[in-house]
């Protein structure tokens, strides 16, 4: 054999080599760079956080529901809203949704006109609006935010939304004017701490197991003069079964025309230096009453109202 041929045999093996092993680089640069690209669409997908909000209200309040809801996509998406009612029109749902759509978002109706939804008889005052929050534990979410309609978030709700219940049924703010309001009952001889119900993460998968909405509808039947309704069957069914959540998860306005001594008002008003998250128009003087310019926080309400969804959308740059 010559030279020339030993050379060309040689070659063509060291080539056929060098090609078979930059193509296993190639395939396994390859792989791994598609890997870390399907890694990251994973995780992006698991990191991605819904939160489920519980509202209740009838169409009085359907203006501040939407107010609420604005709100709420101002800092987020991924959001579920359930909305407990009973004569919203599916048109209403429909606009809504069209809108939160577009931020991965939906409101979904519950309905409360037949007993038979609830497994349970109902007293007559029970179908008001007020005592609607009674039944979350029939929305199909193991855990759930539950505001009230005169609210409006200032804030990311997220740290807040993931917090441990240790165990309890929920977590609330305690009332900032109201202490005991059950104390005429002898079976309730104390009931601090006492929260505001306006505001509540409900553990609602222990709420389901332990038949909470039952409960708080046998209280509500033997104790019918209660001063605060349905907010004093829930401190009574809850006690010390509730935790603490920081007041700027439930800024409550009221307090300025609750009667408490000028000193504490300061105080509850220099929580407006740190940013209240959720800001809670208690008592009967609100934002959209006009003939009120003195309610605490009463441009915030305003600035959710006029937003549009475009500018929410731009928001989240959609």
């Amino acid at each position: 054999m010559t030279n020339k041929q030993t050379n060309k045999q040689t070659n063509k093996q060291t080539n056929k080599q060098t090609n078979k092993q930059t193509n296993k680089q190639t395939n396994k640069q390859t792989n791994k760079q598609t890997n870390k690209q399907t890694n990251k669409q994973t995780n992006k997908q698991t990191n991605k956080q819904t939160i489920n909000i519980a509202l209740a209200a009838d169409l009085n309040y359907a203006e501040h529901v939407i107010t609420l809801i604005k709100s709420v996509c101002y800092y987020h998406q991924d959001v579920r809203f359930y909305l407990i009612q009973e004569n919203y029109t599916k048109e209403w749902f429909d606009v809504l949704n069209s809108h939160l759509f577009l931020l991965n978002s939906e409101i979904i109706p519950v309905t409360i006109t037949q007993e038979k939804q609830f497994g349970m008889k109902k007293a007559e005052h029970i179908t008001d609006a007020t005592f609607y929050r009674y039944f979350v534990q029939y929305i199909p979410e193991d855990r759930l935010l539950y505001l009230d309609s005169d609210i409006v978030i200032n804030g990311n709700l997220l740290d807040m939304y993931y917090a441990d219940f240790k165990g309890n049924l929920a977590m609330a703010v305690e009332d900032m004017f109201i202490k005991n309001t059950v104390y005429s009952y002898k079976e309730f001889p104390s009931m601090k701490p006492y929260f505001n119900a306006g505001v509540l993460l409900i553990n609602n998968a222990q709420w389901r197991k332990e038949n909470i909405a039952e409960k708080l509808v046998d209280i509500t039947w033997k104790y019918s003069g209660l001063l605060y309704a349905d907010q004093d069957v829930l401190n009574i069914v809850l006690k010390n079964r509730w935790c603490v959540l920081s007041k700027i998860y439930n800024y409550q306005t009221g307090v300025r025309y609750s009667g408490l001594d000028f000193k504490k008002v300061q105080q509850i008003e220099a929580l407006n230096g740190i940013k209240p998250i959720i800001i809670h128009y208690t008592s009967k003087y609100k934002p959209w009453i006009n003939d009120r310019d003195d309610v605490l926080m009463r441009d915030k309400y305003w600035f959710y109202y006029q937003l549009s969804w475009h500018e929410i959308r731009m928001r989240h740059s959609i």
